[in-house]
């Protein structure tokens, strides 16, 4: 038994909902006067289970917001074939100020969820056929899945007008982005009101477009069994390159704060060195007059010994036998007392260069450490670089702009406690690569 595996995705309230209503009745035996609902709307709530969960729909009497609030899964079967219609939510949600972080969480649900099914046949784009151009809304949900389907499934793009028949589309197809696989026509109006409402016209009419549905759903389904599937590796491993740039841009991140860290630990150590080498200077100074002084010492020291030989020799008086003997005396207790105090400089001065080696040391692993820091910002630049460009091969329309926007961004709070001069210099430069790189991308797109 093979599965066919198919995405929807539009804008809100394009009917991508209502097109799996569709297509349940067209595989559970629904008519119009006895309609199968999986999906349930403002006019009809009672579901029949198909899949493994029930909808995911929300408000349902809001018609202004996107019912759908994750991405399902709803299998149905025919002959050996189970056919997959993963309903997503809806894109460019115009009620909501916050539309482009909205947007954002519904395609990485939209990614995620597709990512896990191993294969998809089809991406199937649902567009309000009744609109005769591209609105902002639809423009911007083009966008948003280019930009973030690699190129493969491109091939597989089909698109269903809903909302009109052949006659009455106003959507002029030139005006899409891409070239699409295959293009079908639909009315999906009988959902959209309960026969009740219906006078005699309205019963023709609906019975008329619900036989042109039913047709078209056929052809749908026919023209899906035969598409080859495209295998998720390659989008897992578009995944994987944006997953690689976000680390690689904290690693940056991480580098810049420690260049951070490690300009304040170098500035105190280098205050630390400053104030260990003024001590040893000083104790040097010391040790060097204490020596001058010590030889001054020793001199007088040996003429007092040779002049208290030459008193004993002439017999001068006590007294003055006595005076050169305290004299000899007291040179004798100051020599003692400098060569304390040089011991105690020599000390000093022995601690202060044992000290600034040890600061030598510490400085110079942190000036390596600040250069591995530099090398490595260095090396993230040049890899998140040769990562878009990768990521472009895989898909040429992925929104670099906004990506590296957001990249940007988060790289703020690391910027915001910069103090340093040289780091917030480096860190500046990593921007502007980046701005640089982004325009370089926009330009090889266009």
């Amino acid at each position: 038994m093979s599965i066919q595996s198919g995405a929807l995705i539009g804008e809100i309230g394009a009917g991508k909902s209502t097109f799996i209503n569709y297509v349940a009745n067209y595989f559970l035996g629904g008519s119009l006067n006895s309609l199968k609902v999986v999906i349930p709307n403002r006019i009809y709530r009672s579901t029949t289970k198909v899949g493994f969960e029930t909808h995911s729909e929300a408000n349902l009497d809001d018609v202004t917001v996107s019912q759908t609030t994750k991405c399902l899964p709803y299998f149905f079967r025919k002959g050996q074939v189970v056919f997959r219609f993963i309903d997503t939510p809806g894109l460019s949600d115009p009620s909501n100020s916050y539309t482009q972080q909205i947007d954002k969480e519904s395609i990485d649900k939209i990614l995620t969820a597709t990512s896990l099914i191993g294969q998809l046949h089809a991406i199937i784009l649902i567009i309000n056929g009744s609109a005769s151009r591209l609105t902002v809304n639809v423009r911007n949900s083009l966008q948003r899945i280019l930009g973030n389907y690699p190129d493969v499934f491109l091939n597989n793009m089909v698109v269903i007008f809903t909302n009109c028949d052949s006659t009455t589309k106003n959507f002029d197809e030139t005006s899409l982005p891409f070239l699409p696989k295959k293009t079908f026509v639909m009315n999906n109006s009988a959902f959209y009101s309960h026969p009740s409402t219906w006078n005699e016209d309205d019963q023709d009419l609906q019975e008329l477009n619900w036989k042109q549905s039913m047709r078209k759903i056929g052809e749908i389904v026919e023209f899906a069994d035969q598409l080859g599937p495209q295998f998720m590796g390659v989008f897992q491993k578009m995944l994987e390159i944006r997953n690689a740039i976000k680390n690689h841009i904290l690693r940056a991140s991480a580098e810049i704060q420690k260049q951070q860290t490690l300009i304040d630990v170098l500035t105190k150590l280098k205050s630390k060195m400053s104030a260990t080498e003024s001590k040893l200077t000083q104790q040097t100074t010391k040790v060097l007059l204490y020596n001058s002084m010590l030889q001054s010492l020793q001199c007088q020291e040996q003429l007092y010994a040779a002049t208290h030989s030459d008193v004993e020799s002439h017999h001068y008086s006590s007294n003055a036998i006595y005076e050169y003997r305290a004299k000899e005396l007291e040179t004798r207790q100051k020599k003692d007392e400098i060569l304390i105090k040089k011991t105690l400089a020599e000390i000093a001065a022995c601690k202060a260069r044992h000290r600034k080696a040890d600061l030598q040391t510490q400085l110079n692993s942190k000036d390596a450490e600040m250069l591995e820091a530099e090398r490595l910002l260095k090396e993230a630049e040049s890899t998140v670089k040769a990562k878009y460009v990768e990521l472009k091969r895989i898909c040429r329309g992925f929104n670099f702009a906004e990506e590296l926007k957001c990249t940007k961004e988060s790289l703020c709070p690391a910027l915001s406690f910069l103090t340093s001069v040289k780091v917030r210099e480096s860190a500046d430069a990593f921007i502007r690569s980046l701005d640089r790189l982004m325009d370089e991308l926009t330009e090889r797109l266009h």
